[in-house]
């Protein structure tokens, strides 16, 4: 028995801290998968630069967004820094970051995908949620956002 591949095609995917690492090579492959991308980033070039290399590769990138069918929180960053040693603005920030923008652009997607009845979010985590040396910030910030899309999984239901 073989299974149809899987294929984006007709979906919008909204892909955060897409500019670089992780997050391009997510917009990289959904478009190869017949999504049409939107990238974003903190830097205006390198979102840029990811929309060429999938318009290149002959994929779509999407200025507009009509409908969202999936979304890719991916944007974030990490600070090493000792508890003892850390303000509590750093962890303010991370959670503002990691918590905060994931907060938004669900928020902002959610009516779509409650419309059309489908939706996928992917909250990307970390292996630092079980721990870490100089990561209490950024380990905090992922279990924060675990735990919020363990909650959206039952409220979409």
């Amino acid at each position: 028995m073989s299974e149809a591949p899987l294929r984006f095609d007709g979906h919008v995917a909204i892909i955060t801290g897409s500019g670089r690492g992780l997050g391009r090579e997510y917009a990289l492959l959904l478009s190869r998968l017949g999504a049409a991308v939107v990238t974003n980033s903190t830097t205006a070039s390198t979102a840029e630069t990811t929309v060429k290399e999938i318009i290149n590769a002959g994929g779509k990138a999407s200025a507009h967004v009509g409908s969202v069918a999936d979304l890719i929180n991916n944007a974030g960053g990490a600070d090493a820094v000792d508890f003892d040693q850390a303000y509590d603005s750093q962890l303010w920030d991370m959670l503002g970051v990691h918590v905060g923008g994931s907060w938004n652009i669900t928020q902002a997607a959610w009516p779509y995908m409650k419309r059309q009845n489908f939706g996928r979010i992917i909250m990307t985590a970390s292996h630092m949620i079980f721990g870490g040396a100089q990561q209490s910030t950024y380990g905090a910030a992922k279990m924060a956002v675990i735990g919020m899309a363990k909650a959206l999984a039952i409220e979409g239901k």
